[in-house]
Parts: C-alpha cells; structure tokens; sequence
C-alpha cells in the first residue's frame, strides 16, 4: 500500500488517498482472493472509504508517483505479467497504459528520483528490467532487461 499524490485542492490536509492492490487469483499456495487495484480514502481520523477498484491479475507491488499516476504490477506467472500505468483523476482510476514485460512474477518496482526511468525485478525469472519514460509518464517500449 503506498501514498498516492492527489491533485485534487478541495480535499482537506487531513484526507489522503492510498492505492491498495490485492491478489484475485489462487498464486502457489496462497489462496487469498482480493478484488484487484483499490483506491481508498483515508481521513487522519483512521476512517476508510472505497473511491474505486479496477479488476487487475494481482497487483502485487504499488508505486506512487508525482501528478497523480500509480504504477503497478501485475504478478503473474504467464503472459500477463505486466506493469499498468493509472492515473488517479477525480476519485477514479483511468488506465493509461499496461506493458507486458519479459520476465515472469514481476515482484518490486521502483522510479528513479531524478530520472525518468521505472525498474522491476521478477521473482520467477530472475529478470531484472528498466523501461524510460516518455513525458505523459508512460512506459516507452525499448527495455533493458537482463537476468539478476
């Protein structure tokens, strides 16, 4: 779970809005089942309310991002692994992007601080990839990817 800007000034300073992701889908021998991307509201009261939730093959690991964009991926064993671009407008989730990958089980994502560039590692194959990003902050196609 990992704080996500939110652009929109009417929310008070005590509001939040979290990008919470959970596994739709039996993975080995974990059998929990979740209901994909969420974006939730968090008061500094510790009250939560679902805003949205996108139906997403387990969006396992989150990253939070300057203008209202998540990064998000999707951790599977086969062809869909992949990392989804989001954008968070309005109390919604609006898909921008959803890049397969060519490693298997993608497990961490990480932007750099300065650059524009997002790094994954995947657990099933040992690969780890960086992909640039283009000026909207979406994936640009050309990767480097290598084993770890």
């Amino acid at each position: 779970m990992r704080p996500v800007l939110d652009l929109d000034k009417t929310n008070s300073p005590t509001t939040w809005n979290l990008v919470v992701g959970s596994y739709i889908e039996p993975y080995d021998a974990f059998r929990a089942l979740g209901d994909g991307v969420s974006l939730v509201r968090l008061t500094v009261g510790g009250s939560m309310s679902l805003q949205d939730q996108l139906h997403r093959p387990n969006p396992s690991y989150l990253h939070g991002a300057r203008g209202g964009i998540a990064r998000v991926t999707l951790e599977t064993n086969d062809a869909r692994a992949a990392i989804a671009t989001l954008a968070i407008r309005q109390e919604k989730f609006a898909p921008l992007q959803v890049m397969p990958i060519n490693g298997r089980i993608p497990c961490h994502i990480d932007l750099h601080p300065a650059m524009p560039w997002l790094a994954t590692a995947c657990y099933g194959s040992g690969h780890v990839l960086a992909r640039g990003l283009d000026d909207a902050g979406l994936l640009l196609p050309n990767a480097f990817a290598g084993p770890a």
